[in-house]
């Protein structure tokens, strides 16, 4: 088995994966492989592993991203991947291009309304107390500080100028006094909860910076960092009263929507439950005229955009450095490379 640029899918291989994803500093997979302490060829058909403590989720974490395998030529070659810090070195350089394009993905605050004690509490027990919070948030402030402003700010599922993005409801403007003011009629000068996120350098700045902002407003925000596994494990369990999870986004509307907020929807975690929403998205699964959709997805925004059960802070961006001479590459929503009209330049 080879490479697609022919270079041998063997131990070896393996070997420079996992030792780039445990140690390279632009690895996001550090946290989720900490449990190995070396990884050793054995033969060219097999990788030992040396624990560095007891792992159960790891099998789990090999079958997932942790687990993808790239050429180590390529790997040699290209180095990192362009993040958002990165941009302006790649705008500067003259054998360079950038190519950017708003992505279906994104992160969101999803809250426990419904599952566990934890759901007794606000703000998952009370969607007055989340309105609050949205309103100490400014989530251009949020892409500046922890995205070099790379970013798009949003506030809704689909990405902004996508079709069934809702534009009645734009991004809300931050308002500390209004959210201060919002709080009190909730019978709360402060509020203190628990705010779950990935151990990684982005969401967790992301987090600080939510954090920073919503104290001015009267909510107390522990941040509570953990390892991608052990936190969705946690999550499903109804262990948590926010938390940031990131999707990658699906092309139709129901694998971005639904999946969220319906009753039995599959990353439901915090238990939330409407039942005419639950309609409004069966509703618009069930036909296939574009403005028809876009009707009853207005319609479910209405609601779950006053409940709160997830805020959306921003969507990403996919950002691409290009060899000058390179034409025909764009950026794709899904973040999928399409090489069919790629060519040399002139």
């Amino acid at each position: 088995m080879t490479f697609g640029d022919g270079t041998p899918m063997d131990a070896a291989a393996v070997k420079v994966n996992l030792d780039r994803h445990r140690e390279a500093r632009e690895s996001r997979r550090k946290a989720e492989l900490a449990s190995i302490g070396a990884v050793e060829v054995v033969d060219p058909l097999t990788v030992q592993r040396i624990p560095s403590q007891p792992d159960a989720p790891l099998l789990a974490v090999l079958a997932d991203r942790a687990g993808m395998m790239k050429s180590p030529r390529a790997i040699a070659a290209l180095g990192e991947r362009v993040t958002p810090s990165d941009v302006a070195s790649v705008e500067r350089h003259r054998s360079l291009r950038l190519i950017a394009g708003t992505a279906m993905a994104y992160p969101t605050m999803t809250f426990n309304p419904g599952a566990t004690e934890r759901a007794k509490r606000p703000p998952g027990s009370d969607p007055s107390v989340r309105a609050a919070l949205e309103t100490a948030i400014d989530r251009t402030v949020i892409i500046q500080v922890a995205l070099e402003g790379r970013f798009v700010p949003s506030n809704q599922f689909k990405a902004p100028g996508s079709t069934s993005w809702v534009a009645e409801r734009p991004v809300p403007p931050r308002d500390v006094a209004e959210a201060r003011a919002l709080l009190r009629e909730t019978g709360h000068e402060r509020v203190a909860f628990e705010l779950a996120v990935p151990n990684s350098p982005v969401e967790r700045q992301v987090a600080k910076v939510i954090q920073a902002m919503t104290a001015e407003a009267g909510f107390d925000i522990s941040i509570v960092a953990s390892e991608s596994a052990s936190m969705v494990a946690a999550n499903r369990r109804g262990g948590f009263d926010a938390a940031i999870v990131i999707w990658s986004g699906r092309p139709d509307p129901d694998g971005t929507i639904a999946i969220w907020l319906q009753c039995d929807g599959s990353v439901n975690r915090g238990k939330d439950c409407n039942p005419p929403l639950d309609e409004l998205l069966a509703k618009a699964r069930a036909v296939t005229a574009v403005e028809e959709r876009q009707a009853l997805y207005a319609q479910a925004a209405a609601i779950w955009m006053e409940d709160r059960p997830h805020l959306e802070p921003y969507h990403h961006r996919w950002l691409w450095a290009s060899g000058a001479n390179v034409e025909g590459f764009q950026a794709h929503p899904d973040g999928m490379m399409r090489l069919q009209v790629v060519r040399p330049g002139r």
